[in-house]
């Protein structure tokens, strides 16, 4: 999804307590056109009062959100932006 659009490419998060929300709105999306949220990728806001400073680079938000697929099993996760490195999937398909 473009940027600008809830939830869509660069989307700034107030508040993690959001995310689950959101995710279940685009999840019917991904599901019937993943290539729409292929590299749709929202941030948590600088602002946001959970935020807590840690190493920044490049003046990037620390955590991303992103969908995840394995197999016919789709869920989110989120991740640092500069490392890499993912937290848990959270799974929103039943294990099959």
């Amino acid at each position: 999804l473009p940027k600008g659009v809830y939830g869509g490419m660069g989307y700034k998060f107030q508040l993690i307590s959001d995310v689950p929300g959101i995710i279940s709105t685009l999840y019917p999306i991904y599901k019937q056109r993943p290539i729409l949220l292929k590299d749709s990728l929202a941030e948590l806001s600088r602002h946001s009062p959970d935020w807590y400073n840690g190493i920044v680079r490049h003046d990037t938000p620390t955590f991303g959100i992103e969908f995840v697929a394995a197999g016919s099993r789709v869920g989110y996760q989120w991740k640092t932006l500069y490392l890499f490195s993912a937290c848990e999937v959270i799974w929103l398909d039943p294990e099959p």
